[in-house]
């Protein structure tokens, strides 16, 4: 009988960052379009967009189709800046915006329930998550 061996990264979680980081970085193999105002696209993979939100989630799986576009700015105002550091967000777990768009970003993020962005969903902790949020926003801002 043959032996089982285990092979795996030395450190996974590095590795792992440093695939996104390039899948963001290369757009290859992309197979969603994002439209901003102004007829802006930010080209994406739609398994990490639905990884991140359940929102795109499940618009994604609504359409069902190879190069879906969708239009965000219809339901969520944002400008292209803040929607690209929000993929980038997505993408790599972190991202720099000037001040000023930080709570655009946080808002945007919330609604589009994005995993380390949103508030909790539960009841009983509206302030906890506020304090949670405003903190996260420090963070972000240094």
């Amino acid at each position: 009988m043959s032996k089982l061996l285990h092979l795996a990264l030395t450190d996974d979680e590095e590795a792992a960052f440093t695939f996104l980081r390039q899948l963001w970085e290369d757009k290859d193999f992309t197979d969603v379009t994002l439209e901003v105002g102004g007829g802006e696209e930010i080209h994406c993979h739609s398994v990490i967009l639905a990884a991140a939100s359940p929102v795109l989630r499940w618009n994604l799986l609504k359409s069902r189709q190879s190069q879906t576009c969708l239009d965000l700015d219809k339901e969520d105002s944002c400008s292209a800046l803040v929607l690209k550091k929000l993929i980038e967000f997505m993408y790599i777990g972190e991202c720099q915006l000037p001040e000023r768009e930080i709570q655009k970003l946080l808002d945007i993020g919330d609604r589009l329930q994005v995993q380390g962005l949103c508030l909790p969903r539960e009841g009983g902790r509206e302030e906890e998550a506020q304090e949670e949020m405003e903190g996260r926003a420090n963070i972000i801002n240094t």
